[in-house]
């Protein structure tokens, strides 16, 4: 599999500059597998290289000509700490491997994962919850220890996309995350109900939707 250095284009100002290098990671298929296919059918080929590394939920089969490249790895929730290290150890191997500008974690378990896999690589970091976790917990219990999870991961992000301003609210409102690491890019409208035969609303947003997502990778890169 390659994993040579990120292609080089000439930009419209001139000076040489090498594609950005993004590494995906997703645990949760449902809406997420979605969200991805739309954010890589419209992204730029010429500037940004996408890698994909999805749990066993995801057909990879159906990622073949929206990635560079594409690995299926165990990422399924476990009770057991051996496991859930196995799955951080491959994360950092295949980090190591394709030394990302940018490592993109869709929704909280791949977002652990990924954060607690990445500490002290040198890339940016960027997280999608799609959809907060604790809202749909609960057990006060359970829903504290999430909430807590995610103020200690935010501490290794560098930036938190929110599909709509009532998330960022809800993360600013409980501390989760700063407000200025936060950034609300809205999701295609209908996302949840779609199929891979987009409606026009939903080709429509999503070309926008992945215009910001891409200017965003831009500023992570360009102005670090």
């Amino acid at each position: 599999m390659e994993t040579a250095d990120s292609e080089l284009f000439l930009d419209e100002y001139g000076p040489l500059c090498k594609k950005i290098r993004v590494l995906h990671v997703a645990e949760t298929a449902g809406a997420v597998d979605t969200y991805l296919k739309i954010l890589l059918r419209y992204s730029s080929s010429d500037r940004i290289e996408n890698i994909l590394v999805c749990s066993k939920d995801y057909d990879i089969r159906d990622y073949r000509g929206l990635t560079d490249s594409v690995e299926r790895i165990h990422m399924e929730r476990t009770d057991s700490v051996l496991e859930e290290g196995r799955s951080i150890r491959k994360l950092r191997e295949i980090i190591g491997r394709y030394s990302p500008d940018i490592v993109y974690a869709h929704s909280y378990r791949a977002g652990m994962l990924l954060r607690i896999a990445d500490i002290g690589i040198r890339n940016r970091v960027l997280y999608n919850p799609h959809g907060w976790s604790y809202n749909r917990l609960s057990d006060p219990d359970r829903r504290n220890r999430r909430l807590t999870a995610e103020k200690m991961l935010a501490l290794f992000t560098d930036m938190v996309i929110c599909g709509s301003v009532s998330e960022k609210m809800s993360a600013i409102k409980l501390g989760i995350v700063p407000e200025k690491k936060l950034i609300v890019i809205p999701e295609p409208t209908g996302l949840h109900s779609a199929s891979e035969h987009f409606t026009y609303a939903i080709r429509s947003d999503g070309k926008k939707m992945t215009e910001q997502t891409e200017e965003l990778y831009e500023r992570l890169v360009w102005d670090a």
